[in-house]
């Protein structure tokens, strides 16, 4: 399983966590707090040896998920390739890199999703509870 994401269960007031996968940018790495997702503003991304995320804000219970998301935006490319320009090394080396990121991040959301158990038509909820389901019609 790629590493896209750490998990931390809070018993005590705390503020800093560290990251423990790769990314390409500050603003890849992004915060969960009990499931929901943190402003860019609740923290931030302080360079050391590892790198961490601080919160502004201490957290004294629940689970805190530090995990990578590379932008996937086909709009503006993370790197755009001009005719005429030289490629080099880093930018490739960068490109391949993004790709990779987006494709170990798309595999753990497969690995968390809802699916068909192999050849049948029944459901493998992976012991998990499904929950917000409608009355069938």
């Amino acid at each position: 399983m790629a590493n896209t994401f750490e998990d931390y269960t809070v018993s005590t007031s705390t503020t800093n966590f560290n990251i423990t996968f790769e990314y390409l940018e500050d603003s890849h790495v992004v915060v969960e707090i009990d499931g929901v997702l943190q402003s860019t503003s609740a923290y931030s991304v302080v360079a050391g040896s590892p790198n961490q995320v601080q919160l502004n804000s201490a957290v004294s219970s629940g689970v805190v998920r530090i995990r990578r998301d590379s932008n996937a935006d086909s709009d503006n490319p993370f790197v755009d390739f001009v005719n005429g320009s030289v490629l080099t090394e880093t930018e490739l080396d960068k490109s391949y890199r993004h790709n990779l990121y987006l494709n170990e991040e798309i595999e753990n959301l497969n690995e968390q999703s809802l699916q068909k158990k192999a050849g049948s038509n029944d459901w493998d909820a992976k012991s998990n509870k499904i929950i917000n389901v409608t009355d069938p019609t």
